[in-house]
C-alpha cells in the first residue's frame, strides 16, 4: 500500500513489538499484524535494514532522532501477492472462457 507518511515520536526505549502494533494501527490495519515488517531507511541500503527481533528496543538497532521507518508487507516480499494475483487472473480467465463457450 502506498499511503502518505505519518510522523510520529518514540522512545528508544520502544520494543519492535510495540512499534509494529503502532504502526499497523497508525495505517488503519490494512494488512493482517503478522504480515507487518518494519525496516530501518538508510541510505547506504537499498532496500531498509529489518528489526529481525520484536523483543528489542529501537535503541538496539541505532534507531536516532529523525530515523525513517518503512512497513513493508511480507507478503509481498515473498511473491505471495503475486501469485495471488495470477491465480486470480487465471480463475478470471477460465470463468470467461466458458461464458463465451457457453454463449
Amino acid at each position: 500500500l502506498d499511503q502518505a507518511p505519518v510522523r510520529k515520536s518514540v522512545p528508544h526505549t520502544m520494543t519492535v513489538k510495540d512499534l509494529k502494533i503502532l504502526a499497523w494501527k497508525t495505517f488503519g490495519e490494512k494488512i493482517p499484524l503478522e504480515r507487518v515488517q518494519l525496516l530501518l531507511v538508510d541510505p547506504c541500503v537499498p532496500f531498509g535494514v529489518a528489526f529481525n527481533d520484536e523483543s528489542q528496543e529501537l535503541g538496539f538497532y541505532g534507531v536516532q532522532d529523525g530515523a525513517q521507518l518503512r512497513i513493508d508487507d511480507v507478503a509481498d516480499t515473498k511473491g505471495d501477492k503475486l501469485l495471488k494475483q495470477v491465480d486470480d487472473a487465471a480463475d478470471e480467465l477460465s470463468r470467461r472462457e466458458m461464458l463465451a463457450a457457453d454463449a
